[in-house]
């Protein structure tokens, strides 16, 4: 990794399974939104349903309270279930061969993100550039809505300088409206 005056940020990744888990995960979060709410309101309505056949004499509150309860319990279950299935699957491709680690080298600098994998070479214009996200974890670079780089954060030398370094570049040189960073 290199430092540079110019504003340069050079280094090697290695994307092993926990950072394709961690990438899946919030995507399948994101996306999986309406699954979480189906559980969440299945899980609320057994509730509503149990509440009312189980206690006599039934009140508001206490029906109020079922359903809520429900509804937490349904929303936990629906989060834990997915984050499950993703990494479940993506155990099951890394043990039959469909998916591997790889490396690739980066380069980020005021003209944009240059990214090396070995067998191809692109070239990103932060106006070009879908969004950039940040989480605790990692940063997700979208050149597109189809494709990620993923700048795993404990790979980095110095975790909170090089990503307040990051961070500091991308909210520079790209656009605000594609920006979603922590605020460091």
């Amino acid at each position: 990794m290199e430092h540079l005056e110019t504003l340069e940020y050079r280094h090697s990744f290695v994307i092993r399974q926990e950072e394709t888990v961690r990438y899946q995960q919030y995507e399948g979060v994101r996306k999986g939104k309406k699954h979480i709410l189906m559980v969440m309101v299945i899980v609320t309505l057994i509730f509503r349903f149990l509440a009312s056949t189980l206690i006599k004499d039934i009140n508001e509150m206490q029906l109020l309270t079922a359903c809520t309860i429900g509804m937490a319990l349904g929303l936990l279950a629906g989060y834990f279930l997915l984050q499950f299935a993703i990494a479940f699957n993506i155990s099951q491709k890394y043990q039959s061969g469909l998916a591997q680690d790889y490396s690739v080298d980066m380069l980020i600098n005021p003209g944009g993100i240059y990214v090396t994998d070995g067998k191809n070479d692109i070239r990103v214009y932060y106006d070009k550039m879908f969004k950039i996200v940040e989480t605790s974890a990692d940063f997700f670079v979208y050149p597109d809505p189809e494709q990620v780089f993923l700048i795993p954060k404990h790979q980095l030398d110095d975790v909170k300088k090089d990503s307040d370094m990051l961070r500091n570049m991308f909210k520079t040189f790209a656009p605000e409206n594609k920006l979603d960073l922590l605020k460091g």
